[in-house]
């Protein structure tokens, strides 16, 4: 079963859309998905597959996806190695990776 959207997330979406530019810290950079695009780009990279109980909600412009986990913890991990081994926690939740981005 993949990760539900964190409800942070899902309120941020709702009010400013999806955000794309720097971040201070990890990644340096994410771009988030329209809300409308997650679940099929999630399907795309066959994230349930290869990292089962992630939801995939964006990138970080240089090759890696961006996860949410169960607890709500974001992840990223390189495209061309969906490995549990690979991930790298981000953030402890949305809201704590939001208070980062820049601008």
């Amino acid at each position: 079963m993949n990760a539900a959207m964190p409800a942070a997330y899902l309120d941020f979406m709702a009010v400013k859309g999806a955000y794309e530019g720097a971040v201070r810290g990890e990644p340096g950079y994410v771009a988030m998905w329209a809300a409308d695009e997650c679940e099929a780009l999630h399907v795309e990279f066959e994230v349930s597959q290869w990292l089962p109980g992630l939801r995939a909600f964006g990138g970080d412009g240089g090759g890696e996806l961006l996860l949410f986990d169960a607890a709500g913890a974001v992840w990223r991990v390189p495209m061309a190695d969906l490995r549990t081994a690979s991930l790298r926690r981000v953030a402890d939740s949305f809201s704590e990776l939001a208070a980062r981005f820049v601008g």
